[in-house]
């Protein structure tokens, strides 16, 4: 099931952005809806990516690519807009499509259908479709950190858990070990991990599937997660990623 993360701040045209992707199928799940720039990054630094952004270009603290400047998008984008100004910047992003308002349910379904074809010609969890949209994109078999002046490389297998704490990115290796990790955040290291081994249970931690001994039910919707080693503080999947975890766990 497609996730798709729309953006946009006219209540109008989500209402009919909305009913168009339900009245075409295909199983997409709406995980998201921003209506400005600073929400949208919020939410993306927040949650594992979508397979899909539908998004307007002029919201109301700014234009949308200043999201797309400041957080890294591997999937396609459609962009949806009552101006014809921005197309080539546009296409500078992850664009497979530019929509002029108001939006038909042709169009949409047009734009709709041509993400269905490169998904079925690019398979293999959208790896090369991404590697299409968005240049460089490549999953890590390993990651190098440093200690003591050295570097050393460990393999992602051997990776427990990431987490960032005040403005730092840590792993923690099979052996229970921390590392310093040379990123500016969780979000730059989950767009090359394997998603199939890796997931965001909430804006603190990535976790790998072969560290997870056990999940149980927590307050607010919420699931505790205990690994297979020691951890100093609970993890918890947020109410928002439950679903999400649910279905890739059962998945994997």
């Amino acid at each position: 099931m497609p996730d798709i993360l729309l953006i946009e701040d006219e209540k109008a045209s989500i209402d009919n952005l909305t009913m168009q992707i339900k009245r075409i199928g295909g199983d997409f799940n709406i995980v998201g809806i921003t209506d400005s720039v600073k929400k949208s990054i919020e939410w993306i630094n927040q949650h594992p990516s979508p397979q899909l952004v539908i998004s307007d270009i002029r919201l109301s603290d700014g234009l949308c690519f200043n999201i797309f400047e400041n957080c890294k998008i591997p999937c396609p984008i459609i962009f949806v807009t009552a101006y014809d100004r921005y197309i080539l910047n546009a296409f500078e992003y992850c664009s497979i499509d530019y929509i002029l308002k108001p939006v038909s349910a042709q169009k949409l379904e047009n734009a709709i259908e041509k993400f269905n074809s490169l998904k079925k010609y690019f398979l293999d969890n959208y790896e090369n479709l991404q590697e299409l949209v968005n240049p460089g994109y490549k999953k890590r078999s390993r990651i190098i950190v440093r200690k003591s002046g050295d570097f050393q490389i460990i393999k992602m297998e051997n990776i427990a858990y990431f987490y960032t704490d005040r403005s730092l990115v840590f792993l923690v290796d099979r052996e229970n070990k921390k590392s310093v990790v040379d990123v500016q955040n969780l979000s730059e290291i989950y767009d090359y991990l394997d998603h199939e081994s890796f997931f965001r249970p909430n804006r603190q931690y990535i976790v790998s599937i072969n560290y997870i001994k056990k999940y149980k039910k927590a307050g607010n919707n919420q699931l505790a997660l205990e690994m297979a080693l020691p951890q100093p503080t609970e993890i918890t999947v947020s109410q928002n990623n439950t679903s999400g975890f649910r279905k890739w766990v059962k998945d994997m």
